[in-house]
């Protein structure tokens, strides 16, 4: 299901750019992000463990984009720092932004149906996270 953006606000022209993105609009949706941050991370060379925390960085990312936002788009590309060689997640959407992004990142819940650590999850995973 392909919605019509304003171009000035889409976020797949601010943040991601040319970049190939997911759309993140149901669980399935979820899965495929979950499948890019595994392929991309063997095609890089990654190992087991740092794969694994990206998977769930990016799982996490996907999971608050489709229930938040309503939806969004996650794009995971090859990122190199000098002769460190990682992945870049972005995940992107038109949702109402995060009203208290320091109790989010606290891990202390927002909402009654949310436990609240999704956020510092990715903190604690990423090497680098910005919002």
């Amino acid at each position: 299901m392909e919605v019509a953006l304003d171009v000035a606000l889409d976020p797949r022209t601010t943040w991601v750019g040319e970049a190939e993105g997911i759309p993140v609009i149901d669980e399935a949706s979820v899965a495929l992000v979950r499948d890019r941050v595994r392929e991309e991370a063997a095609r890089v060379g990654l190992g087991d463990v740092p794969t694994a925390a990206l998977v769930n960085v990016a799982s996490e990312l996907a999971h608050n984009q489709r229930v938040h936002a309503r939806s969004g788009v996650v794009v995971v590309r090859a990122a190199q720092r000098g002769e460190e060689r990682g992945l870049e997640v972005v995940a992107a959407d038109l949702g109402g932004g995060i009203a208290d992004v320091a109790r989010a990142l606290e891990g202390r819940r927002s909402t009654p149906e949310s436990l609240g650590v999704g956020l510092a999850a990715v903190l604690e995973l990423a090497d680098e996270v910005d919002i």
